[in-house]
């Protein structure tokens, strides 16, 4: 299994010169094992970033596309989860760690940090922008995990219809 490297997805900010650049990261499998995400059965995600510095503030302007596969939330087959989004990080430099600037779309560093890891920054943009139900058009989930679930159900409705508590409902409705 091929590790993700430490120096794979850094950005080195001391060599950077005023003005735009741009680098490109590619996610895969291997990434979201390095964060021991499960979920994530494979990827095929490209992350460009450009990186603007104007004196004491850097902005990342980062695009990701591609796919993810993550297991269907009905079936459990694999589901192919398109990615294409786009965000911008600010990156500032603060002389003085306590001082408070953090925001929501904001990273801060001390003054003489010279690296910058994208690979949280990356992680958590590309979970955020996974939807939270994910699941196939019932036709093209597993028909023998519908058929039991179909199955399931209509047990579920017989037994309610004979329960003694059934008549129950009734009243509550009834007020």
């Amino acid at each position: 299994m091929k590790k993700v490297g430490d120096d794979e997805y850094v950005i080195h900010l001391s060599g950077l010169k005023n003005g735009t650049q741009a680098f490109s990261f590619y996610v895969d499998k291997n990434f979201f094992e390095y964060f021991e995400n499960q979920d994530v059965i494979d990827a095929d995600v490209e992350v460009s970033v450009a990186v603007e510095k104007t004196g004491s503030c850097i902005l990342l302007a980062c695009k990701s596309t591609g796919t993810l596969t993550v297991p269907c939330d009905r079936c459990l087959k694999d589901l192919a989860l398109p990615v294409d989004f786009e965000y911008n990080v600010t990156v500032r430099f603060v002389k003085d760690s306590g001082e408070d600037v953090d925001s929501e779309d904001s990273l801060v560093l001390e003054a003489g940090q010279a690296d910058l890891d994208m690979r949280q920054i990356i992680y958590d943009y590309i979970m955020i922008n996974l939807p939270l139900q994910r699941f196939h058009d019932i036709k093209d989930c597993d028909p023998a995990v519908i058929s039991k679930m179909n199955f399931v159900a209509g047990r579920d409705a017989e037994l309610n219809a004979v329960s003694p508590f059934a008549g129950l409902k009734d009243i509550i409705n009834e007020k």
